[in-house]
This record gives structure tokens, sequence and C-alpha cells, in this order.
């Protein structure tokens, strides 16, 4: 009944157009995706660009001096764990950041000594990080087949919702560690 009653609404009957229901999914991906790139790029000129990788490219630093990673504050007992450059990390994340902390690195001949130049570098791998994962869990669960065939986009919609998710922006600008470990649990799904 309700499908009838609006069947003859101008505007509303053309949602039951495949073709248009595709168009319209797509206008509102571009313009979500669009609007994240914006912020983004707005937020990397902000206090927040790097904050989180700043103690990530601290400790490796701290590695490559032979220094210890973590205070003695941190080491003495409870503190409060919140300022930046500050490791809270395994040390093989701190080994692992040394990649972004290497004197030959395109980021130190860059900008020398600066973790913010470095970031770019360690949100391209988020970022790769994000889209393969994505890409490869649609595939192992077969939702590539079944989303092409219903928005001939495919599993691209995916990782336009993604980046639409605001946390996903916010993990790229700060630099957490987050999508590294969707990486490794993306491997495990992918290895179970």
């Amino acid at each position: 009944y309700r499908a009838a009653m609006f069947a003859n609404v101008y505007g509303v009957r053309r949602l039951g157009d495949p073709a248009f229901r595709r168009f319209v999914l797509t206008l509102v991906a571009v313009i979500l995706i669009l609007f994240r790139l914006l912020q983004f790029a707005i937020f990397t000129t902000q206090i927040q660009w790097g904050y989180d990788f700043s103690a990530y490219w601290s400790a490796a630093g701290h590695l490559l001096r032979g220094e210890p990673i973590y205070t003695a504050a941190q080491l003495a007992g409870s503190y409060a764990p919140q300022e930046q450059f500050l490791y809270l990390y395994p040390p093989p994340l701190a080994a692992f950041s040394l990649l972004f902390h290497q004197p030959w690195s395109v980021w130190n001949l860059l900008a020398p000594g600066d973790y913010r130049a470095a970031a770019w570098g360690w949100t391209a791998l988020g970022a790769l990080i994000l889209v393969a994962v994505i890409l490869a869990v649609a595939r192992s669960e077969g939702l590539t087949d079944r989303l092409r065939g219903s928005l001939r986009l495919g599993p691209w919609i995916l990782v336009a919702a993604a980046i639409g998710f605001p946390p996903v922006i916010g993990e790229l600008v700060m630099g957490n560690v987050h999508l590294a470990l969707l990486g490794l649990l993306g491997a495990a799904w992918l290895g179970i």
C-alpha cells in the first residue's frame, strides 16, 4: 500500500529506479569523501597533526641513540599518560618506527629532525593498510561480487564509507597506531 502511495510522487518515484539509486549513492559518497579530504587537509595544518605519531618517532630516536624509550616517571609507578612525545606502547612499535626516523628516509631528507614531516609517511602507510584490508576482506567474504552486481562500484563503496567514517580521518591526522592494528587484524581474519 505505501509503495503504491508514493509511486506517483515526483522525485520519490525515481528512487524505484536502480540506476538512479546508484547515482544518488555515488553522489553522496563523492560529497562525503570530498568533505573528509578537505577536513584532512585542514587538520594537517593544525596542532593535532602527527600528535600520537610523535611518540613513536621520538621512541625510535631514543633507540637510535641507545637511550631508554620510556621515561623514568613511567617506570616508577602511576603517572598521567597525557603528553606529546610520551611513548606508551610495546617496544616492537618503536623498532618499527625506526623506518621513519632513519637519516636516509625521505622525510629526514625533506625536513631533518621534524616528526611532522615523517608523519606523512605514517599516514600514507595507514591509508594503504586501510584500503588493502577493506578490499582483501571484501574479496574473501564474497562481498565483491554482490556489491559489484548491485552497485557497479564494487568494494570501492566500502572504501568510501570507511573514509567517510569520522574516526578514520582522526586516526590518519593524529597518526595513531589503530590502522596498523587494523592491518594485523585483517591479516588474522584472512588467515582464519
